[in-house]
């Protein structure tokens, strides 16, 4: 998987959504766009302090994703936007958190 935030991560990860029968299942009568904001980037990351990460989803399956940087943060938008910040993002990645607890908790705002 490429690495943690960038245009490639959320082309893969969509990519990963549309091989995932578990996704497809669960999201059979999902229809909505998500973007993924996250917030307080490393500066060695060279990408700014935040990016955003659109997904478009329908039916189970994800038609595309788009990336968001400086700028152009401010014209992504979707019907949901979670936001969390950098280390939270991979942990939930990683499998350390998972992100309904992590809502409840504050650590993705919505």
């Amino acid at each position: 998987m490429p690495k943690f935030p960038s245009r490639e991560w959320a082309e893969a990860f969509c990519k990963a959504l549309n091989e995932s029968a578990e996704y497809k299942s669960a999201a059979a009568r999902w229809e909505g766009d998500i973007i993924f904001l996250a917030t307080n980037l490393p500066h060695e990351l060279g990408v700014g302090d935040r990016v955003a990460m659109k997904f478009l989803l329908k039916h189970g399956q994800c038609h595309g994703s788009e990336f968001y940087q400086g700028d152009a943060i401010s014209r992504a938008d979707a019907p949901y936007i979670l936001e969390a910040d950098y280390k939270t993002w991979l942990d939930v990645i990683a499998g350390r958190l998972q992100p309904i607890p992590a809502m409840v908790l504050g650590k993705i705002k919505r």
